[in-house]
């Protein structure tokens, strides 16, 4: 039990820090990224990299955030179910 509420917890942290900072972030980032990777020549393979490891980092972020607020989501029914 201890656990479910542990991951409801941090799905609201995750799901609070998104709604305050990182949504905002996020959109900047992808579009500032986008705008270099269309600005980019095709020829500048160090840039292009970067910027291709740049889009996968904030994607992973993207990602965890979400796993971290379906799974509190989860655990949220799991302990609805109990109690």
């Amino acid at each position: 039990m201890a656990q479910l509420e542990n991951e409801v917890t941090k799905a609201r942290e995750a799901k609070a820090l998104k709604s305050s900072i990182l949504n905002k972030f996020f959109a900047d980032r992808d579009e500032t990224l986008w705008e270099a990777f269309q600005n980019t020549k095709i020829g500048d393979t160090e840039m292009l990299a970067q910027i291709h490891t740049q889009l996968k980092s904030l994607n992973a972020l993207k990602s965890e955030l979400r796993t971290i607020e379906e799974t509190g989501l989860m655990a949220q029914v799991a302990l609805d179910k109990e109690g």
